[in-house]
């Protein structure tokens, strides 16, 4: 388990070795899920794959993520933490290494299934560990939830060129090995005597959150963002006549903007849970901006590739941007048991809207087209942000925080 909060007050600079650590645990969990949208072309021709059956493996590593999200944090609560960040690291590469080894679809899965346990444990062990950063925490989560649009952005922008070079397999298993290892090689910088510098255990958040709407949300938004990191290398090579670099630099696009949405989204959110401020708005403001952009990746079949990029880019900056928001409101009782339990279930709606949406996707595209796909898309959207337009007075009996704790520190 994670040692137990000092009462020491915890500067920005003693952050930096955790923050490193915890940011490289979530950008090496990315790596499934974004390095096998990014290799989509290469990958669906060497296996013979249509959008369709393309969508289901998705779906496959998504519902394991869905299902083990609620499973995981149980474990966790048991594992010292060299031991959980070890597990994640080692899991991670051994699961990509087994899919790459696949000769058809149904032989990805064992190694798919390896790695998703990976990914549910990443952000309540992560969420866990940021607990330590006492009145910080907030920023810390912002800070290590950039890994993930981090691998968005390599993913795009590294892969099909290796792909190019040598071939999809040796591409991936590479990556995702070198990735993997880097927070082994941090783990031993982030605990050492200075870091990090644990705080006492944060006070509660005054503001109260209906979990259950947070997690309809994470659902409808994993599910519109989903079809965008899945498809849109295959939409821009197939429907905008780009070669498999530029639509792995188009899906890029969606890790850049993710990087600055983070970062900003992040930074207003940190500021209006100081003064006490309520998070439901920024999330709908998020999946307005949302909407807009698939409104526009609709239109870019006539404009050109350039407004894909633009769109990619908002999409980035809203859909890919909301989760260091459910995870700060997943953090918001201060308890680190009630936090890895609350970060499964928004993680588990989350991954559930993951696999819906590249199955359904595939299948739209397949019968009816790309438009018809985006259009879908949008609409999910859509719901996502009226649901975020309600706001209950009370929290959920089950699942709302505490009431406030006492800090150490005030």
């Amino acid at each position: 388990m994670f040692p137990t909060p000092r009462t020491r007050r915890t500067s920005r600079s003693d952050l930096v070795p955790l923050g490193g650590l915890l940011t490289m645990i979530m950008m090496a969990v990315s790596t499934t899920q974004y390095g096998l949208g990014a290799l989509a072309p290469a990958l669906r021709a060497d296996l013979s794959l249509t959008n369709s059956q393309f969508g289901l493996v998705n779906s496959v590593f998504f519902l394991s993520v869905a299902g083990f999200s609620v499973i995981v944090p149980k474990a966790l609560a048991h594992l010292r933490e060299r031991t959980a960040i070890v597990a994640v690291s080692m899991l991670t590469a051994g699961g990509v290494g087994l899919a790459v080894m696949a000769v058809n679809a149904w032989w990805v899965v064992p190694g798919l299934v390896v790695a998703a346990v990976a990914t549910a444990a990443a952000n309540p062990i992560t969420n866990r560990a940021s607990l330590t950063a006492g009145t910080a925490r907030e920023l810390l989560i912002a800070v290590k939830q950039s890994g993930v649009a981090i691998s968005t952005i390599v993913c795009g922008a590294v892969l099909p060129p290796l792909a190019v070079l040598a071939n999809w397999r040796l591409a991936l298993v590479a990556y995702a090995v070198g990735v993997s290892a880097v927070p082994l090689v941090l783990l031993r910088w982030a605990t050492g005597s200075r870091s990090p510098v644990l705080a006492a255990r944060p006070a509660a958040s005054p503001v109260r959150y209906s979990i259950p709407q947070v997690v309809v949300y994470a659902l409808l938004m994993g599910a519109g963002s989903a079809t965008v990191t899945t498809y849109l290398a295959s939409y821009a090579h197939a429907e905008l006549a780009t070669d498999a670099v530029v639509a792995g630099l188009v899906l890029s696009c969606v890790g850049i903007g993710a990087v600055a949405g983070r970062f900003l989204w992040g930074g207003l959110a940190v500021r209006s849970v100081r003064r006490g401020g309520h998070l439901q708005h920024q999330l709908a403001v998020m999946a307005l901006i949302a909407v807009v952009a698939t409104a526009g990746l609709i239109a870019s079949t006539r404009v050109g590739v350039a407004l894909a990029a633009v769109c990619a880019l908002a999409i980035g900056l809203s859909a890919s941007s909301w989760n260091p928001l459910a995870m700060m409101i997943s953090t918001a009782s201060g308890d680190p048991e009630r936090t890895m339990r609350t970060s499964g279930l928004v993680m588990f709606g989350f991954f559930a809207g993951l696999a819906v949406g590249p199955a359904g996707y595939g299948v739209l595209v397949d019968n009816f087209g790309y438009t018809v796909g985006w259009s879908a898309t949008l609409l999910l959207f859509g719901c996502a942000g009226v649901a975020m337009l309600y706001r209950r007075r009370a929290p959920d009996a089950l699942f709302g925080t505490r009431e406030p704790v006492e800090s150490a520190t005030r």
